[in-house]
């Protein structure tokens, strides 16, 4: 089986980040985990992480508990029938169609030259990775691979743990960034990744 490296962002939520870290060592099978505790923007410091030898990358946070038994290897041996792609669990607000956190082909990241998009500094970036993966057909969601998202916008956090992550100011700072991109620069890009897999 192919490796998967999993990139964590992590704040100031301990009991959160131990609930994750705890569930994904007793989950994955073919997963390594890097946590990412320095300040500065997410995107960055995700953007800076090395992925050399790794066939997948994903990028999950502290506020996910991995429930399913073997998820990597379910959402990586779909990619893997298919060829290329991101495929992505249940992360239980009923969205089938945004990959909060997920399994990507190294050849995307490998194509962009970035994971996250860069300009975001914490939002918007699963909505990235859903237009480039609705756009090339290669959007995998996995009903039954259990991720949930412990945020509380679906109440189960205390929203003072989000002050600065899902401030206003980031919200529209965020989506400005998202919107350009989709006007003007995400053709581009994936036309990148058409070429880097050779479609």
């Amino acid at each position: 089986m192919n490796k998967n490296l999993v990139i964590c962002p992590t704040y100031n939520r301990p009991e959160q980040f131990l609930k994750m870290v705890s569930s994904f060592y007793s989950t994955s099978t073919c997963s390594d985990l890097i946590v990412l505790t320095e300040k500065g923007s997410i995107t960055k410091l995700i953007n800076s992480v090395p992925y050399n030898g790794y066939k997948y990358i994903g990028v999950t946070n502290d506020d996910f508990v991995y429930h399913t038994l073997g998820w990597d290897k379910i959402l990586i041996e779909t990619i893997e029938r298919k060829g290329y792609g991101i495929s992505f669990g249940n992360d239980g607000t009923n969205n089938k169609h945004l990959p909060s956190t997920c399994v990507m082909s190294i050849e995307i990241p490998q194509a962009l030259g970035w994971i996250q998009l860069p300009g975001l500094t914490h939002l918007c970036g699963d909505m990235v990775w859903q237009v480039i993966g609705k756009t090339l057909n290669c959007l995998y969601y996995h009903h039954d691979v259990k991720i949930e998202h412990l945020h509380f916008l679906f109440g189960k956090a205390e929203k003072s743990d989000y002050e600065t992550s899902n401030s206003k100011e980031m919200y529209v700072n965020d989506n400005n960034i998202f919107q350009q991109w989709l006007l003007n620069d995400s053709g581009k890009d994936i036309e990148r990744i058409r070429k880097r897999l050779d479609l």
